[in-house]
């Protein structure tokens, strides 16, 4: 992993994965398609064992992901979520990002992991 920016064009599907996810909105993440491979009591389990109260991400959050080419179309990437007491946190979500050839966006959650 590198901490480069993601491209711009993720940022707003970054952003609004991660509010539905400590929103625990694990239906909506679910009816998009974004759990990936993961299960939604899984994500409810990391988050509740995690002592922190998470925030939205603010402006600028993706600039610090970490991310690698996976194969030409698609990205792994690890979004580190915020908490209200420590600002940037360990606990980063693993995202897959694939672009379409008519530049149609899709994402899913790989993981909910403390590196």
């Amino acid at each position: 992993m590198t901490d480069y920016p993601i491209p711009g064009r993720f940022v707003d599907i970054v952003h609004e994965l991660v509010a539905l996810l400590i929103g625990r909105s694990f239906v909506a993440l679910e009816r998009r398609g974004w759990l990936g491979r993961v299960e939604a009591e899984d994500l409810a389990r990391v988050l509740d064992d995690y002592p922190a109260r998470f925030v939205e991400l603010p402006e600028g959050a993706c600039a610090e992901a970490g991310w690698a080419f996976e194969r030409g179309n698609a990205w792994l990437v690890e979004q580190a979520l915020r908490s209200a007491e420590e600002g940037r946190s360990d606990l980063v979500v693993s995202l897959i990002l694939r672009e379409g050839s008519k530049g149609s966006i899709s994402i899913e959650i790989n993981d909910l992991l403390v590196p």
